[in-house]
């Protein structure tokens, strides 16, 4: 499973993602990164089973190039319908069963940049009730933290140091778990408002990151995690 942090902030957008890839009966196969950018100037994060998530990238992608030169061509305004579209059409050719997959979107717009969520049943948003949103097996214990810690002014820059340390923590508490990035860094993404593209963090970055979660994971021992 996984966990995927994001947040509308007050000069953009931010996507986490840990690296963690575990099975069933929590079997560890490796790290992976989570975020994925098919589509120009969109980030998806994506929580579920491997086999999933890999069925969607793909699918998305053939889709776009199918109807690029069609009236039904991906837009920005109906790229989450579509979306919704193909989680249902997943369902249905799996006569109803159910799948585990939520994708979180991030967008970078001609002025803005967004984040919505759709999962397995088509629902969108569901229960987004915060500047930022979780998603994958994580989700409950990142929120009891980020509940207490989110600010209304908080950067794109302070969004993923504070996520950086949840992952982090999240890993150190319970490392059979099934979050974690190992010896490695947790996928990070940038959609900066009306900016011409996503970036990454830099090196100083990275560097901050480290030293802020010597901070914050004294700050974390206040919050009591879930036993699952």
């Amino acid at each position: 499973m996984t966990l995927v942090l994001g947040a509308k902030c007050s000069n953009g957008v931010t996507v986490i993602a840990d690296t963690k890839i575990t099975g069933h009966e929590d079997t560890f196969f490796g790290h992976q990164p989570k975020l994925f950018g098919e589509l120009t100037n969109t980030i998806f994060g994506c929580a579920g089973t491997k086999d999933m998530v890999q069925l969607f990238r793909k699918y998305v992608l053939g889709d776009v190039i199918s109807l690029r030169d069609s009236l039904e061509k991906y837009t920005d305004k109906n790229l989450m319908d579509n979306l919704k579209k193909i989680m249902l059409f997943f369902r249905e050719v799996r006569d109803g069963r159910v799948f585990v997959l939520t994708v979180m979107v991030a967008r970078i717009l001609p002025l803005s940049s967004d984040l919505h969520v759709v999962d397995s049943l088509g629902r969108i948003d569901f229960e987004f009730n915060h500047p930022w949103k979780t998603i994958g097996s994580g989700a409950p214990d990142a929120d009891v933290i980020l509940e207490g810690e989110w600010r209304d002014d908080m950067t794109m820059k302070q969004f993923a140091s504070l996520s950086y340390s949840v992952i982090r923590y999240i890993e150190k508490q319970k490392p059979k778990g099934k979050v974690g990035v190992g010896d490695g860094k947790p996928n990070i993404r940038y959609l900066p408002n009306g900016a011409i593209a996503d970036n990454e963090p830099s090196v100083e970055e990275w560097s901050y990151f480290e030293k802020s979660y010597l901070t914050y994971r004294l700050e974390f021992k206040k919050y009591i995690l879930g036993d699952g």
